[in-house]
Formats: C-alpha cells, sequence, structure tokens
C-alpha cells in the first residue's frame, strides 16, 4: 500500500467515526485517491479535527 492509499484510508476511518464531512473539493480527490498538496493535507485534518495530521500516514493493520 502507497502513501497516498494509506492516507485516503485513514481520512475515510476518520470521516466514518467522528462523523464529519470534508468539502466538495476534498471529496471529489477522496474518491480519485489524488495525490494531494501538503497544505491541502492541513486543512483535511482541520476537518477532521485532527491536530496532528501524521497520524493520517500511519499505517494501521
Amino acid at each position: 500500500m502507497d502513501i497516498i492509499e494509506i492516507f485516503w484510508t485513514n481520512v475515510e476511518w476518520h470521516m466514518k467515526n467522528k462523523n464529519l464531512p470534508l468539502r466538495q473539493s476534498h471529496e471529489n480527490a477522496l474518491k480519485k485517491r489524488a495525490g494531494i498538496q501538503l497544505r491541502t493535507v492541513e486543512e483535511i485534518a482541520k476537518c477532521l479535527k485532527i491536530d496532528d495530521y501524521s497520524v493520517l500516514f500511519e499505517k494501521v493493520d
């Protein structure tokens, strides 16, 4: 699993478990599993109420 896939998998997990939406542009990127810029990662982390966005890049077994 590459880092982009890990990131989007973790974003989906947080969205589901926290029942939080993303902006439409972020939703579109999620559906495409698009590569993103660090600024966008920070914006998504804020939407998900995550202080340390590095957790979005940690692989969970």
